[in-house]
């Protein structure tokens, strides 16, 4: 645990009113305190030596099959010219490697008029970004924030597309539990006798109220769940920021509201990963785990529709990477040599598709704001 992160964490929950910070501000020092927060600091993240895999860990299917659905959508667009792709949260830079590479492989002319962006807020990831792609040259750029990416972008194209991968599912957010029939936030206290952080049950905002009622979202007694304000605002901030025409893909494990504030999930979908262990103690190591919540999408879709974007698509990843054509990236592979690379990239189709029903939880959303 970091002794800083925590004794910053004390600070803050001895300046308010109640002794105690709702979740989400708890959730945002954890990830994201500048010196302190999880994504922040240096080390590695992602992969074996990390802890946790993405869908670009497992080989260059998903950033492949991307690229092939994009391929599509420009040529039934009619589109030609400049394409401008922005990549949110682009990790170690894997993903944006491999839709590159096909692009370059399957689409020179396109790959020739191509300009990708890339807003990563972790220092250490986007040094990991600039080393990996340094083979694709000026057509990348990195940035460290959308601020950033909006104040300096100077790149003029026919159509914008922009990949939200693996990102919504790290916002911070507001956690929620009905009690006595009442809906209260979770809120993190300090408690001096144990020397230890600890829940305390707070009076539930205005915006959680509002974000509840507008979903139609109804908890059981006892019941916790996780409410995607932060990610919201995002999307809907969203249409202002990107240049039209432009298609947007979010893709995030999560589901729609029945499903996910059903009974079933009575504890939330709230996890943390370290070292590949995953927990559900959001307190046992702040600012050396990650926190991730599953992705209301329904919740998105609404904050999309309402911002002007329309919902072109809404599928599973299992979905997505079959109309993609993921089958035909499977190959004859010689026999008894699991080490070949054909072997491992049918490994890497396979695991894709049916790895303990992740392809299923994994959902697709595409989004488009037309001129």
């Amino acid at each position: 645990m970091s002794r800083s992160l925590l004794d910053e964490l004390c600070r803050r929950i001895r300046e308010t009113e109640n002794r105690a910070i709702n979740f989400e501000e708890y959730m945002e020092l954890c990830l994201y305190h500048p010196q302190w927060g999880y994504y922040m600091r240096p080390g590695t993240k992602i992969g074996r030596e990390g802890d946790f895999y993405t869908s670009a860990s497992v080989g260059s299917v998903m950033g492949e099959a991307i690229a092939e659905v994009w391929l599509r959508l420009l040529s039934c667009d009619g589109l030609k010219g400049r394409v401008a792709i922005v990549e949110w949260g682009g990790g170690d830079g894997r993903m944006a490697k491999h839709i590159l590479d096909r692009w370059r492989a399957a689409a020179s002319d396109l790959y020739a008029n191509v300009r990708y962006d890339i807003i990563e807020a972790g220092p250490s990831h986007r040094e990991a970004i600039r080393l990996r792609l340094a083979e694709h040259g000026g057509r990348v750029r990195v940035f460290a924030s959308e601020e950033e990416w909006v104040r300096e972008r100077d790149f003029r194209a026919a159509v914008t597309i922009g990949l939200a991968n693996e990102f919504l599912d790290a916002f911070p957010v507001r956690r929620v539990r009905v009690e006595s029939g009442v809906i209260r936030e979770i809120g993190v206290a300090w408690n001096e006798k144990r020397e230890a952080l600890e829940e305390v049950l707070l009076p539930a905002s205005p915006e959680v109220e509002a974000f509840l009622q507008r979903g139609g979202i109804r908890l059981a007694e006892g019941q916790t769940a996780e409410l995607p304000l932060r990610a919201v605002k995002w999307v809907s901030a969203l249409s202002g920021v990107l240049p039209r025409p432009a298609h947007l893909f979010i893709i995030d494990y999560g589901d729609t509201a029945d499903e996910l504030y059903a009974v079933h999930r009575f504890r939330g979908t709230l996890m943390t990963y370290r070292r590949h262990v995953a927990s559900t103690d959001p307190y046992e190591a702040p600012g050396e785990q990650d926190l991730t919540a599953h992705v209301d999408f329904s919740a998105v879709m609404r904050a999309a529709e309402h911002a002007g974007f329309t919902v072109e698509r809404y599928e599973t990843q299992l979905s997505f990477l079959l109309r993609a054509g993921a089958l035909a990236m499977l190959a004859d592979a010689p026999y008894g040599d699991p080490f070949h690379p054909v072997a491992r990239r049918n490994r890497a189709v396979r695991q894709m598709l049916l790895s303990d029903g992740m392809s299923e939880l994994f959902k697709v959303l595409h989004l488009t704001a037309r001129s």
